[in-house]
């Protein structure tokens, strides 16, 4: 069943989940979940939050771009 995406993805986030909860920190629980705990440059947190923002970013324009058409 893991090799079904939909499988996958809501294992891993219960997963990821989990480690925030014992360890109270998302970069920690992130850097776990990659199995580079103590990985001390936190390289995949690093890239996971560099990746949300520019999502972000783009989630923002499009909005932005929404209003605008509908003004």
């Amino acid at each position: 069943a893991l090799l079904e995406p939909e499988v996958n993805i809501q294992v891993g986030a219960q997963i990821l989940r989990e480690y925030q909860r014992r360890l109270g920190d998302t970069e920690a629980a992130l850097q776990m979940y990659a199995g580079a705990f103590y990985e001390p440059t936190a390289q995949y947190s690093n890239k996971v939050f560099a990746e949300k923002a520019r999502l972000d970013a783009l989630r923002i324009k499009a909005r932005k771009q929404q209003i605008a058409r509908s003004v």
